[in-house]
């Protein structure tokens, strides 16, 4: 998780963090970001030996207007989000995304390095 974490931080897009890892969300204080990303690993990262994916489930809501960074940020209902979805690792890794106008799902081509639909 504390991949996602510096790399949200480092995004400058992001103001809010919360994750079922972490008790308190977490704020990123400098700089103007905009939205609140939840987030928490998929079960199953005890299991990567015996080759079971593993994974994250992720929502993105923009901050409410005003706001300075909170857990409130996050605690709205579902239909108020930007984009939510998830990630599959393992013998491929696959992506999930919605922007309330249907769904999305890539796999990455290893051999070509990006994501297909």
């Amino acid at each position: 998780m504390r991949f996602f974490i510096n790399n949200l931080k480092n995004s400058g897009k992001v103001k809010v963090m919360v994750s079922e890892e972490d008790d308190e969300a977490i704020i990123v204080e400098d700089g103007n970001g905009k939205y609140c990303v939840v987030f928490d690993p998929l079960d199953g990262s005890s299991n990567i030996d015996a080759g079971v994916n593993v994974g994250t489930i992720f929502g993105i809501y923009r901050v409410k207007e005003g706001s300075k960074g909170s857990a409130d940020d996050a605690l709205r209902p579902g239909n108020e989000m930007v984009v939510a979805g998830y990630c599959m690792y393992g013998s491929s890794c696959n992506l999930v995304i919605t922007t309330g106008q249907g769904v999305n799902g890539f796999t990455l081509d290893p051999v070509r390095n990006y994501y297909s639909l």
